[in-house]
């Protein structure tokens, strides 16, 4: 609880410090080298923030007819009385819709030209708006963080993906298929690129885009004691951006790495997956004789739906470092880092025993334990990432590994922690890709003097599509 405090006192001292320069009026301020200038005006990204919200939830109200939508002064001053707790609800719901909900705050203040930190503070603004003055449950703490620092970070891949569709490029008008594409992964970007089509310029210099892959393929994934889940069909989507050049300043995600993944399994189920990595702080200078070389302060956004207890999700902040070597026949490319996070992952007492372990200790808190294999633990942790890459030619190599660990803000003692190792083979005559990958996934559960629960699985998928 003390690390939580602590978060949110960091994010406090944040909004304090950026509210000067934020909101000072309209300026044409350009933090040197951004993707994007703009007017500045901070009344169209809070204009935007309460219509957004305004919108989700008159249609929570009306349409949903969800009871926690039906606000009114009583439950305004309520949440202001009881202050901030910990919300139960699902999953997907508290790990991926709330980061995506930050990620429109975030693209709206990135869009007129504020910066990455300048705009963290619209999503944590948007953030608390929404949590005390638009629901009648109590304000929520995991939203608040997962809304705020997860919107910043996913919010900030998008926005630069978007960027690249729509920005204009000489003697090319932009194309019906990239106004889609923008508007898809930045709305607020492509609706105030319209807007303010005077006032909003975009970077000239090429694509930061290194690599690029789009397509389909087939999965499968077997557990121990459990029926093997197979043939599912998947899309994904993968990609490499650098922006960072030797001498010039590192901006926050000047580089970074994103994969998406979606599987529909037989149930019709469709599990998700997006994993991302990128600068926040940190140098570009030469290190250990590298062609290329990063180091600094890193940031990490997760969300995995695997087999029925493998889920994990993370927002993550800590030192990391890239090394590639390059010649004429092949790349070598190296990363490392560790991070402080804020992460969710099953909680298998809870899905094996139900809520007995709890009862047994006055503890009749998990989250998401209402829904159908939905129960997960919650709470601060620590995750490792090491990653080596191999190209020559046509033909490439990968293996990594992720280890995690998540302690429940709830349960007494109870601790998530495992790891996961992929290796992919791939085959690029551009422009197609055919691949192939196997992942081993381990877990250990403890919780307090129950007996350690552990786990193995693994996943074989064969990919096939383009690269740009």
């Amino acid at each position: 609880m003390k690390k939580i405090k602590s978060l949110l006192g960091a994010l406090l001292i944040l909004i304090l410090w950026q509210i000067p320069p934020v909101f000072g009026g309209e300026s044409t301020y350009e933090s040197p080298g951004d993707v994007v200038a703009g007017p500045r005006a901070w009344l169209v990204p809070a204009g935007e923030i309460l219509l957004v919200n305004g919108a989700l939830g008159a249609a929570n109200y009306y349409i949903g007819s969800r009871s926690w939508a039906q606000i009114g002064t009583a439950s305004i001053i309520e949440n202001f009385e009881l202050g901030f707790d910990w919300d139960p609800d699902g999953f997907p719901c508290n790990t991926l819709d709330h980061p995506y909900h930050g990620a429109v705050f975030f693209g709206a203040a990135r869009s007129v030209g504020y910066s990455f930190s300048e705009s963290l503070l619209f999503s944590t603004l948007g953030s608390l708006q929404w949590e005390f003055f638009m629901e009648t449950e109590q304000p929520s703490t995991n939203d608040f963080i997962m809304t705020s620092l997860g919107g910043a970070f996913l919010g900030e891949i998008l926005f630069r993906t978007s960027v690249e569709f729509l920005r204009p490029r000489q003697g090319k008008s932009i194309s019906a298929w990239g106004h889609i594409a923008g508007f898809l992964t930045s709305p607020p970007l492509w609706v105030n690129s319209r807007l303010y089509k005077n006032k909003i310029t975009f970077h000239k210099e090429p694509s930061p885009f290194e690599y690029l892959a789009l397509g389909a393929g087939l999965g499968n994934a077997q557990s121990r004691g459990e029926p093997d889940v197979r043939y599912n069909p998947l899309l994904f989507a993968e990609a490499r951006y650098n922006r960072t050049r030797e001498g010039r300043s590192v901006l926050a995600y000047d580089y970074f790495t994103v994969r998406a993944e979606l599987e529909q399994i037989k149930t019709g189920d469709i599990l998700k997956r997006i994993e991302s990595n990128g600068i926040l702080a940190g140098s570009s200078k030469p290190l250990f004789g590298a062609d290329r070389s990063l180091f600094g302060l890193f940031a990490s956004y997760d969300y995995m739906e695997g087999l029925w207890y493998d889920r994990f999700s993370d927002v993550g902040i800590g030192p990391g470092m890239l090394l590639e070597y390059e010649n004429a026949r092949q790349r070598v490319a190296f990363y490392s880092g560790i991070y402080a996070i804020f992460g969710a992952a099953s909680a298998r007492y809870a899905l094996i025993y139900g809520d007995t372990p709890y009862e047994e200790k006055d503890e009749t808190y998990n989250f998401g334990s209402e829904l159908k294999n939905g129960a997960y633990y919650m709470g601060p942790g620590i995750m490792s990432r090491f990653e080596l890459n191999y190209k020559r030619g046509i033909f490439s190599a990968r293996a990594a590994l992720r280890q995690f660990w998540v302690h429940s803000v709830h349960a007494t003692d109870a601790n998530e922690w495992g790891f996961l190792i992929p290796f992919s083979v791939s085959i690029r005559p551009a422009p197609f890709l055919v691949s192939f990958e196997y992942e081993l996934i381990h877990r250990d559960s403890f919780y307090d003097d129950y007996h350690p629960l552990h786990n193995d699985a693994y996943t074989m998928k064969m990919y096939t599509g383009f690269t740009f």
